[in-house]
């Protein structure tokens, strides 16, 4: 889910490696040290929805923001009204604004709560005032402390960033390779001597594999999935691939199925 204010966001590993790491050390730090945090219990946030009064604010991962500045997405009646006056955190993600109002985000993987962590700090503490923390939820208690939830949601950021790293790494070793699918034809290709297989790191199996360039007897010491392509030559510079069926043509398919 992409929320239409925020920006697109672009996943540059280096950058994101960084930004992990700096929510990291928030999330693990106590705000309730720190005087100037307000602790917001859930009735006192829910008050903030810009009916009874002017200012509207929303909690994301536990951090309260002050969005006011930006009524025409949170005020009453406007497309963002789900998020204002509580923690919806799960929602960002799914995009379920009736049933994942929720800050529960025991569901999801180490890089969408990384995705989570990217609008935290690169977008709410940039855009609009940071008020203090949400306690007795599920990122901080009623002092403002990190629950055992908020500090595994720390720990799976941090994770996270390191498999970033690696991945960028891993894309420096083993480039990605050109490709062209459409109705008509599809196809991945290297240059330079090198030939498509299809890649994965080991042990990160929530990121889907993707077409890298590799010298052809590398499978040995590539540290994860590097697998020739079905139907391709071992030592081939190109691959073909099942084209992708236009609309048109995949609904005409459907049509003739037999029930």
């Amino acid at each position: 889910m992409r929320l239409a204010h925020l920006g697109k966001l672009w996943w540059l590993p280096s950058v994101l490696a960084v930004a992990y790491a700096v929510y990291s050390m928030h999330a693990q730090a106590d705000p309730s040290q720190t005087r100037t945090t307000r602790v917001f219990t859930v009735r006192e946030l829910g008050a903030y929805d810009g009916a009874a009064r002017p200012e509207i604010y929303l909690s994301i991962m536990g951090r309260v923001f002050d969005v006011s500045s930006g009524a025409e997405y949170y005020a009453v009646g406007e497309s963002y009204a789900c998020f204002a006056a509580r923690d919806a955190s799960l929602a960002f993600v799914t995009g379920g604004f009736d049933d994942d109002r929720t800050d529960d985000v025991s569901s999801l993987t180490g890089k969408q709560l990384a995705e989570l962590a990217s609008w935290v700090n690169g977008t709410y503490h940039d855009k609009y005032v940071y008020r203090g923390v949400l306690g007795g939820g599920y990122f901080f208690d009623a002092t403002g402390r990190s629950t055992p939830a908020g500090r595994d949601v720390a720990r799976k950021i941090a994770d996270e960033a390191r498999r970033a790293e690696l991945r960028e790494a891993d894309a420096r070793r083993f480039p990605r390779c050109s490709s062209r699918r459409s109705a008509v034809e599809a196809y991945v290709a290297c240059k330079g001597g090198r030939v498509p297989r299809r890649r994965r790191l080991a042990g990160d199996d929530d990121e889907p594999e993707r077409c890298a360039c590799a010298a052809p007897d590398a499978a040995d010491a590539a540290g994860g999935l590097l697998d020739v392509y079905a139907g391709c030559a071992p030592d081939a510079a190109k691959c073909d691939l099942p084209p992708r069926e236009a609309p048109a043509r995949a609904a005409a398919a459907a049509a003739r199925a037999p029930v």
